[in-house]
């Protein structure tokens, strides 16, 4: 072989292993390979983490929504994944809940446990909007459920509407925020808006980043939920 062929030859060989590396971090970036979700929004790296952990899928259409309001039927199935889908052995007591429904066994996993206890009068309302302050108490319920310490939680009085979480939630959003899981919108926690599927995305991959790696998976013994209000 030439000297000629033998540095072509290289050559080749260089462009070949550059192109492979391209295209492994063209497949790393695009990891979620959502057409709606921008490799620049800063929801992109928790959109990539929640669909290659197979938290949370997209709508249809190469889609992921992430501007879509969160259902509680959205968020309870999410859960259930991550605890590897586990079939409920209690029956199903929410009337608004159709057997045949995506989230149904979820609904009752999670309602068996002690992680939902519904909106009273055996309503759970899956297809309603999920408020911010919701979902912090049912991933902080999750959190007891699983035997994690939830003992480090951080004072909320430096937020301007602190005044405004329900009652039901204020050890939740103390919990969460204290583990970097809420962060607020500037100096507000608006606990009592709709959490949007890219909030949510973010929400889910800091407490698995944050909480679930360091903690044991003892879970706890579930309480029965009372049914009230607020919920819940």
């Amino acid at each position: 072989m030439t000297r000629k062929s033998k540095q072509l030859r290289g050559i080749i060989s260089l462009a070949l292993a550059l192109v492979l590396l391209t295209c492994t971090m063209a497949t790393t970036a695009f990891a979620a390979d959502f057409s709606d979700v921008a490799q620049g929004a800063w929801y992109h790296e928790a959109v990539d983490f929640v669909s290659d952990e197979g938290l949370m899928a997209g709508v249809g259409g190469g889609r992921f929504e992430p501007n879509t309001s969160m259902t509680r039927g959205m968020l309870v199935t999410v859960l259930h994944r991550l605890e590897g889908a586990p079939a409920p052995t209690a029956n199903n007591s929410f009337s608004d809940v159709a057997g045949g429904a995506y989230y149904a066994q979820a609904v009752t996993w999670a309602a068996e446990n002690g992680i939902v206890a519904g909106i009273g009068n055996n309503q759970f309302a899956p297809n309603s909007l999920m408020t911010r302050q919701q979902f912090a108490t049912i991933l902080y319920r999750y959190a007891q459920y699983k035997g994690y310490d939830v003992t480090n939680q951080a004072e909320l009085s430096g937020f301007d509407d602190a005044n405004t979480v329900g009652s039901y939630a204020v050890d939740a959003l103390r919990w969460a925020v204290g583990n970097g899981i809420v962060n607020g919108n500037g100096n507000n926690l608006m606990p009592a808006g709709s959490a949007t599927r890219a909030q949510a995305a973010a929400m889910l991959m800091r407490f698995v980043q944050n909480i679930v790696p360091s903690q044991p998976e003892t879970p706890a013994e579930p309480e029965t939920p009372a049914q009230t209000t607020g919920e819940q």
